[in-house]
């Protein structure tokens, strides 16, 4: 295959897994573009739309959304390409000029917790600030709390996320540990065994 037909075809795999959902998933397929030095705006918006949980595809974005995801995709693409000082700098201007975007701060958190969850608790806490109705925002939190060994933390971010969505496992685990580490071994069986 050449190498110009594997970069298509993993550019819209990576499109088609944001569009059902799987947006972790497609930010590893927008990584090979990063550690490859390939980019262009329309593989920008797909990083932005994927790492802002978005399931619309590049090309049916409103030209009024375009700008916001395009630099968050910018910001994405450096993080993924190795420069994480550069990355945090295109963030934290963005955080300053969108304050209130959804997602922009689960972005970076989703980015950073590849490298460590701990490193991610202050993004998704802003980030549950911004949307405190927003499921998947508690339950990364209570997920990362729980691996730096903040349960009693946890386990309130992990009730709020059950609360909104009550299958979602990242929640169940976090809030069985949770139960199991602050004395309520009977609860967090139960929990874990869902």
């Amino acid at each position: 295959m050449s190498p110009r037909n594997e970069q298509i075809i993993r550019y819209h795999l990576a499109q088609l897994l944001a569009r059902v959902g799987r947006f972790q998933d497609a930010l590893l397929k927008y990584q090979f573009f990063a550690a490859k030095h390939i980019d262009d705006p329309d593989l920008l918006l797909g990083l932005g739309l994927a790492g802002m949980r978005i399931t619309t595809l590049p090309k049916d974005v409103p030209a009024e959304n375009r700008q916001l995801f395009e630099a968050a995709g910018k910001a994405g693409y450096i993080f993924l390409s190795g420069d994480s000082q550069g990355a945090d700098t295109e963030f934290n201007q963005l955080f300053a000029r969108y304050p209130t975007a959804p997602n922009l701060h689960f972005f970076y958190g989703a980015l950073l917790f590849m490298h460590g969850p701990e490193l991610a608790i202050p993004q998704f806490q802003s980030e549950v600030a911004i949307a405190p109705s927003n499921p998947a925002a508690h339950a990364i939190l209570a997920y990362s709390l729980m691996f730096a060994g903040r349960f009693a933390e946890s386990r309130p971010e992990a009730e709020l996320a059950l609360a909104g969505a009550p299958d979602r496992e990242m929640a169940q685990l976090a809030l069985g540990r949770a139960l199991a580490e602050t004395g309520d071994p009977d609860r967090a069986a139960e929990v874990l065994n869902q």
